[in-house]
């Protein structure tokens, strides 16, 4: 007989859930934020701290995420580094080395046929990851550890490197280094909010895996010591340790490029229920013109979609498209689109399949026109989800308003708190509250609660 304790699992469930949605793909689940209260900040014993080693899987990709191509060879791989590194076998049940050291180099290359087990490399400068077929290969410092993924025939290169260190490459690579210093600010905390969000969760609920992240935006763009750039090194090291909870927890704090002029409410896209991410509309007025972008499709194309679903043959195709009031989310977003077939008949396809046929739409937020016959013209404006902080605007609202960084980030996590992991010292002397300070348990209400 097996005993199940059902509080425990459901919490698990509810989490597995909400992890889901942090990637770039959309998913169907509903979950209560209350569910996640006192689980995600620490990982039993193990307490997320800024030299806290995140692991970073920066090989290979499967699919075409920024910042990356897709790698076609995804079983040579090179390391190269201008300083002496030490090599050494590696455990096989997860990233970290063994006590036996094979030698030193500066060169060292990876083949799935020939790697007799796991290797790690230390490296006394930084280390170049050279991929195949003149794909991008960046420069990073930390450690590297090396397996063969023998389920997906293909090896794994994983980068271990401290939090502060990694968003030094994370925050160059996800806005521009001459925005309002306030904005850069708001991107480091809102950047060390999300990566302290998925080594608490990964260290916890995912034991299995051998990294917390990838270098994608399914994640955070990450290009190690690449984009390093003096202004957003600064903004990092002036919030060192900063991160936004909700009720005395870490936040996977969503961000995105552009919202268009109105942010998203999260239930509207992963039909998740986040009350510090509702979709409101942005306070500063346009810059002149509003940024569009477009693309085109044939309606003959969309047909051949419909048509490999089983919704409908090639007697009855497809001879108008709209975008319904029903069709659009709060926001204006398109969440449906109402195609018209050649007996009259009506019907609703999910946003994501015009996705598919446009190739990765900038965003969501756009209208339907007619080109010429059988052509129809998508024209939207704003970049990504729109769920949570939009990175263009909190560059608008420290340029034009003069916004500080908390209040920027206030206005897009409506309820949450800034608290330090650095340690109750170092929080203090900067003016905040420590992440772990019991007090900020205490008399929180639960969402939902009065």
């Amino acid at each position: 007989m097996i005993c199940f304790n059902y509080n425990k699992l459901k919490n698990l469930i509810n989490v597995f859930l909400l992890l889901m949605v942090c990637s770039a793909d959309t998913y169907g689940f509903r979950a209560n934020i209350s569910d996640f209260r006192g689980i995600l900040l620490t990982g039993g014993r193990f307490k997320v701290r800024p030299s806290s080693l995140i692991r970073v899987k920066v090989f290979p990709h499967t699919a075409n995420y920024r910042p990356h191509d897709a790698d076609k060879d995804l079983r040579n791989i090179t390391l190269r580094s201008d300083g002496v590194c030490d090599i050494w076998e590696g455990r096989s049940k997860q990233a970290r080395k063994s006590r036996k050291k094979i030698g030193t180099g500066s060169i060292f290359v990876f083949n799935f046929e020939t790697m007799p087990g796991p290797r790690w490399v230390e490296c006394t400068e930084p280390v170049t990851l050279v991929r195949g077929q003149g794909l991008d290969s960046y420069v990073y410092e930390g450690k590297f550890y090396i397996r063969k993924n023998e389920n997906r025939g293909e090896l794994e290169v994983i980068n271990l490197i401290s939090l502060s260190q990694y968003l030094h490459g994370v925050v160059p690579s996800e806005v521009y280094p001459a925005w309002p210093m306030a904005a850069l600010q708001s991107q480091a905390i809102a950047a060390r909010t999300y990566a302290a969000f998925h080594l608490a969760y990964s260290r916890r609920f995912m034991k299995w895996r051998f990294y917390d992240v990838d270098d994608t935006v399914k994640y955070q763009a990450y290009t190690g010591l690449s984009h390093g750039n003096r202004r957003t090194s600064e903004a990092i090291d002036n919030t060192k340790g900063q991160i936004l909870t909700f009720q005395g927890n870490v936040i996977p704090a969503y961000y995105h490029a552009d919202s268009g002029g109105m942010t998203e409410d999260a239930a509207a896209v992963w039909s998740l229920d986040i009350p510090y991410c509702r979709g409101k509309k942005e306070v500063f007025q346009p810059e002149g013109k509003v940024r569009t972008w477009s693309r085109q499709f044939r309606l003959s194309d969309l047909t051949k979609i419909a048509i490999r679903r089983r919704l409908t043959t090639k007697r009855n195709p497809v001879i108008s498209v709209v975008v319904p009031a029903s069709g659009r989310t709060g926001s204006g977003r398109v969440k449906l689109i109402a195609v018209q077939l050649a007996d009259e008949s009506w019907l609703n396809l999910k946003a994501s399949v015009l996705k598919k046929m446009t190739g990765r739409l900038p965003s969501t937020l756009y209208v339907l026109s007619v080109d010429r016959p059988g052509l129809i013209k998508v024209t939207g404006t704003g970049s990504g989800h729109g769920v949570g902080m939009s990175q263009m605007g909190a560059a608008r609202l420290a340029a034009d308003k003069e916004w500080s960084y908390d209040r920027i980030l206030e206005f897009y996590y409506t309820g949450t708190q800034i608290c330090s992991i650095a340690g109750r010292k170092k929080a203090t002397k900067a003016g905040l509250t420590s992440c772990y300070d019991p007090k900020l348990l205490e008399n929180q209400p639960l969402a939902g609660e009065s």
